[in-house]
């Protein structure tokens, strides 16, 4: 198995491709997406109407329900082909309730004032320790005063 050091600096930003999106568009349940949704709009205390970010939001498998609950919500990733899929399965929901938007989250965004941006099924840790203190940064730097931040990471 190779480690970061043996692996191009820049190695995830073609990981995140139609393959990602096809396993783990299978390996996690429709229930399971639900109930990690409602899990999330608890906890974040979210409303209909609250401004989200879901940043890392690969093939807006969060995003979408979330939007479709009431939250209007900028979906924000790297990779135009998650990107892509999220597009093509966002069914009703308009664009006015829910975004894509490709971006690096190492640099901040053009917008904020969000109620709460979340970072689920990490995007920590494929860089540097630089990198990653940019992306806490632009997370921090997208919520509003008072708003949220949540992180999840894989142990």
């Amino acid at each position: 198995m190779a480690t970061a050091t043996q692996l191009a600096p820049d190695w995830w930003q073609s990981f995140f491709d139609d393959d990602y999106a096809l396993i783990w568009s299978d390996a996690i349940t429709e229930a399971q997406t639900q109930a990690q949704c409602e899990a999330l709009w608890d906890l974040v205390q979210l409303r209909e109407g609250s401004r989200v970010l879901d940043a890392g939001c690969g093939y807006g498998r969060l995003a979408r329900p979330l939007a479709e609950r009431g939250a209007v919500v900028v979906g924000v990733d790297q990779s135009a082909q998650l990107l892509a899929h999220a597009e093509s399965n966002r069914g009703t929901v308009p664009a006015t309730q829910l975004r894509y938007v490709r971006h690096d989250l190492r640099y901040r965004l053009s917008e904020g004032e969000f109620d709460a941006a979340f970072n689920a099924f990490t995007g920590i840790g494929y860089g540097t320790e630089a990198d990653d203190l940019a992306i806490l940064t632009t997370l921090h730097d997208a919520v509003r005063m008072g708003g949220l931040v949540l992180l999840d990471t894989i142990q």
